[in-house]
């Protein structure tokens, strides 16, 4: 018998895959590991990515199958993975909301269930691990670049096995990605151990010059200034991995980065351990993720204000534990 997952594809003749906007590891992994099994294994599937990722993320792309647009491609599957929330799906103005039949494949705690088959693991610590469960129970064949894009998602969002999202079936799922072939040494290299030099000069500056604590030290964020990233050549798109400059400090409970964006201040917000929560920090301020890393925007007419509003809500998080033993 089908599995679910199986049985909504048997009768696809056009798949389109997308993920969330601002793409991170886990989506960039998620996205060209979809579309090339489903491609490996006889679907006609594409993936839709309007915004171009770094430039080591966008190494493990596959050379087919990935379109900055699918206008003009009438799906009768749309897939979306990685993704909490539908205006958080990246589909370049593509209708996915009215597809026959719309998969949504995640591991975000909050996500509603707003496709027409839900397979949405909170458990798993990145979108690949659950992609993974699903292509292995189908049957699916998955060759060792896939098994490497895989993998690439499951290390990216489990911050190398450090973070608390960690768990056996996580190892485990690691394990089998690296014995189909998974090129573990490739995505450390290229992720963890390339960085350029005008990257290095720009973390020093942030955390000489930028870097900011409250209550206590139990609080540490930076503003990632365009016109500084301007000075070193650094893209707005390449910054994920700033946040680690102020979640790295002894002490810190809770960090998180802000940055402009249209309608506000992008906060990323990241928790060290529980009891403290990321998500629900963002949350309160109407935005969304996991309970240890999440983001929310916060309207405000300046950097300034949006601190201020950031710093309240970080607060009250802190005060909430602050009698509990750690």
């Amino acid at each position: 018998m089908d599995s679910p997952f199986l049985a909504a594809l048997r009768t696809a003749q056009t798949i389109l895959v997308a993920v969330h906007v601002r793409p991170d590891g886990d989506a960039i992994a998620s996205l060209g590991a979809t579309v090339s099994i489903l491609r490996d294994n006889g679907f006609h599937a594409f993936g839709i990515l309007p915004e171009l990722p770094s430039k080591d993320l966008a190494a493990f792309l596959p050379a087919k199958g990935i379109l900055q647009s699918a206008e003009g491609i009438e799906a009768d599957v749309f897939i979306t993975a990685d993704c909490s929330k539908p205006d958080r799906v990246a589909a370049g103005g593509y209708p996915f909301e009215h597809c026959p039949t719309l998969i949504n494949i995640d591991h975000h705690p909050d996500n509603p269930g707003f496709g027409t088959l839900n397979l949405v693991a909170p458990d798993a610590a990145a979108c690949t691990e659950n992609l993974y469960t699903l292509f292995r129970d189908a049957g699916f064949r998955i060759c060792k670049e896939n098994a490497t894009r895989l993998l690439l998602g499951l290390i990216t969002d489990s911050g190398c096995f450090r973070f608390q999202n960690t768990s056996p079936n996580a190892f485990r799922t690691a394990a089998e990605l690296m014995e189909l072939g998974a090129d573990h040494k490739r995505i450390i290299v290229s992720i963890f151990s390339s960085r350029p030099e005008r990257f290095v000069r720009l973390e020093a500056e942030f955390a000489l010059n930028r870097l900011k604590t409250a209550f206590g030290g139990k609080f540490a964020w930076m503003y990632l200034d365009p016109e500084v990233l301007a000075k070193y050549g650094v893209e707005m798109r390449e910054t994920d991995s700033l946040i680690e400059i102020p979640r790295n400090i002894d002490g810190v409970e809770i960090a998180a980065t802000l940055r402009p964006e249209k309608d506000g201040w992008k906060a990323s917000l990241r928790a060290k351990r529980e009891p403290y929560s990321a998500g629900r920090i963002a949350r309160a301020l109407g935005g969304g993720g996991h309970e240890m890393a999440a983001g929310c925007t916060i309207s405000a007419p300046t950097m300034e204000e949006a601190e201020k509003i950031l710093l309240q809500y970080v607060e009250t998080e802190l005060n909430q534990h602050e009698k509990q033993p750690q």
